[in-house]
């Protein structure tokens, strides 16, 4: 015998994992950021993959999330992408890359040294 308690908690449960497997497949690996070296003296690399046609603002900070320089701000195709920055005028010390599309915000820590 199935009762409507059965119905709604197979209801629930078939939602749930409607959800995760939605989440799962659209937002999980939708954007891959990468900074590379790190720690840096003069030049890093910031790479990025995504899955569709974007805007992408990337930005480096200081530590308290200040702008110090605006690196990019453009639409960018769907695919793998590697933009270098060259900073010499940074004195050594702790930043944070920031790149910002409409669905998030995501930081990665960087060090530079002279």
């Amino acid at each position: 015998m199935v009762t409507a308690e059965d119905n709604n908690t197979k209801l629930i449960y078939h939602l749930f994992f409607s959800i995760i497997n939605s989440i799962d497949n659209s937002e999980i690996n939708k954007f891959v950021l990468n900074t590379f070296p790190n720690p840096f003296s003069e030049i890093i690399n910031i790479s990025f993959n995504i899955n569709k046609y974007i805007r992408i603002i990337i930005t480096l900070n200081d530590i308290y999330g200040r702008k110090l320089i605006q690196i990019q701000d453009k639409f960018y195709q769907a695919g793998s992408h590697v933009i270098e920055l060259v900073e010499n005028n940074l004195p050594s010390g702790i930043y944070l890359v920031k790149v910002e599309t409409d669905d998030f915000i995501e930081y990665r820590k960087v060090m530079k040294m002279k």
